[in-house]
């Protein structure tokens, strides 16, 4: 199964007033964040070796003060990697 993720560069602002790259993952979604993209692919690997959705490493951590961190962000990519590899499981075994 190829998890490649491709690299483009996107014009952004008015009248593409600035280039950004883009990194996209199998699944077509766009992603500004190369470590977003890899926790997309974590994901997706652990689907496709079988490992169970509690094996996330991205943890729910808060701050002092009971505010949400980045980690929600990280979790919500990971298992939009795992839920695409297992589907892709699903099609491929069916």
């Amino acid at each position: 199964m190829n998890l490649e993720i491709k690299t483009v560069v996107r014009n952004f602002g008015l009248m593409g007033g600035y280039e950004r790259k883009v990194y996209i993952t199998p699944d077509g979604d766009e992603h500004w964040s190369m470590a977003y993209a890899g926790a997309w692919r974590k994901g997706a690997q652990a689907a496709l070796s079988g490992k169970p959705e509690s094996s996330c490493p991205y943890k729910d951590h808060r701050t002092y003060y009971g505010a949400v961190t980045w980690s929600r962000a990280f979790q919500r990519i990971w298992f939009a990697g795992y839920r695409w590899g297992r589907k892709q499981e699903t099609t491929v075994g069916a």
